[in-house]
């Protein structure tokens, strides 16, 4: 059941990940901790050597074979692995600022050891043919490949953005249960303290929302036109309890969407996120502006102040010296999300 709303008075945005007030993290593992191999097979060969009686392990025991490896659970953590950014100018003077950033995923199981083979794809498939195209002198494609990672309720989330020239996203997801195994969407809303039917809901009204902006200028054009964005739009295989979803650090569930175009490309990828029933306060979305300047722009804005203009409009302004008051950007929201910044850019932060 699609639910009646009213449309946002801004242009299509998504949302990027945000910081709680105590700014939680997940926990990054630096190493990870393995037996020596000589020492366990030092330590069998002595075992070998004496009448000692077998004794079982405990389920919880250590077991190591003669190549030193263990079949301990290694704790699920996210690292950063690939660390990249500078200046490029191509043979034809054209100049990009460039980052790329991945993420390695640490533990053992089989889905762990997956989701590390989808990153190197990842790896292989975008950063090192711009790094080629960068020793060919060759113009980029892709500019800015970064993730974000939480841990909330025993999941761990990774969410990679490779983002295009023209701003068009590309989105990898993946959710790790603590024992390593892979947490299904179920388990992920189940976490947050949502039904599926609540969700599904949520994805209905941030879809209309994004389409119901333009309607009236694609009616103006061709109401077929815009009939066929909505029906694209709300299909049962675009608007599903099944689509990747993302939990943050303080269990705010975001979701990939494709919301259908009039012109240009058939469909955008967004990350929305889904807002609680009675609106983010102005704190959180402060810290959602950011964290979202942070990801998209590398920069760290060192505190934000924000005020309510009326009609339902909340200004942010990011700073980078409050002292000073120096400032990175201008960004105007409505207390679900939606919105732009002062100079009509589109802006990461569209939640429901």
């Amino acid at each position: 059941m699609l639910l009646s709303v009213t449309a946002c008075s801004s242009k299509s945005v998504a949302a990027v990940d945000e910081m709680s007030s105590a700014n939680i993290q997940t926990e990054l593992v630096k190493e990870e901790t393995t037996l020596p191999k000589e020492a366990v097979k030092a330590d069998i060969e002595e075992l070998k050597a004496t009448d000692a009686p077998e004794v079982e392990n405990d389920a919880d025991d250590k077991v190591a074979d003669e190549t030193g490896e263990t079949n301990e659970t290694v704790p699920v953590a996210v690292v950063e692995d690939v660390a990249l950014s500078g200046s490029y100018t191509d043979s034809t003077g054209n100049m990009y600022n460039y980052t790329y950033t991945l993420p390695k995923v640490q533990g053992n199981s089989e889905y762990v050891k997956e989701v590390n083979e989808d990153i190197n794809k990842i790896y292989e498939s975008v950063i090192a043919t711009e790094l080629k195209n960068m020793d060919d002198k060759q113009s980029l494609i892709v500019s800015d490949v970064h993730y974000m990672s939480a841990e909330f309720n025993g999941i761990t989330s990774v969410l990679i953005v490779t983002v295009t020239g023209w701003d068009i996203n590309d989105y990898y997801v993946a959710n790790i249960n603590s024992d390593g195994s892979k947490a299904e969407n179920a388990d992920i809303l189940k976490a947050a303290g949502m039904t599926e039917t609540e969700f599904v809901n949520s994805v209905s009204t941030i879809y209309l929302k994004q389409i119901s902006p333009n309607e009236s200028d694609i009616k103006k054009i061709d109401q077929t036109a815009y009939d066929e964005i909505r029906e694209k739009t709300m299909a049962e295989d675009n608007c599903n309890a099944d689509l990747p979803i993302y939990l943050n650090s303080v269990g705010r569930i975001a979701f990939v969407g494709k919301v259908y175009n009039a012109g240009g490309s058939e469909y955008s990828r967004h990350l929305f996120y889904v807002a609680p029933s009675d609106g983010f306060t102005e704190a959180e979305l402060g810290q959602l502006a950011r964290q979202y300047y942070q990801n998209r722009y590398h920069l760290l804005p060192t505190g934000f102040v924000t005020e309510d203009i009326g009609d339902g409009y909340i200004v942010i302004e990011l700073y980078n010296d409050m002292d000073t008051e120096t400032f990175f950007d201008y960004f105007m929201v409505t207390k679900d999300g939606c919105g732009t910044n002062m100079q009509d850019q589109v802006i990461d932060i569209t939640v429901q």
